[in-house]
């Protein structure tokens, strides 16, 4: 018989939320020590997605940046003598 997970991790990663869920209404979610590991764990990967998605759009955004022209929005700035 398979064990259902005590812990459940859902991310829309559209909207940038992750949602963890403890599974285990009979025993009213209490803690155990394996389920601590399990939740741990859990928030060690959406912080790590997390992280890994702030180094893409930050890399999305400088070569945004490297695309433009001088004197565009938001590339070099030039100054009138």
């Amino acid at each position: 018989m398979l064990e259902e997970p005590t812990v459940l991790v859902e991310i829309d990663a559209g909207a940038g939320i992750a949602t963890i869920t403890l599974n285990r209404p009979a025993a009213l979610n209490a803690l155990t020590v394996p389920m601590k590991q399990e939740l741990l764990a859990a928030l060690g990967n959406v912080l790590c997605a997390e992280a890994d998605n702030a180094v893409h759009r930050e890399r999305l955004h400088r070569e945004a940046r490297q695309d433009r022209a001088p004197g565009e929005c938001g590339g070099e700035r030039r100054t009138v003598e």
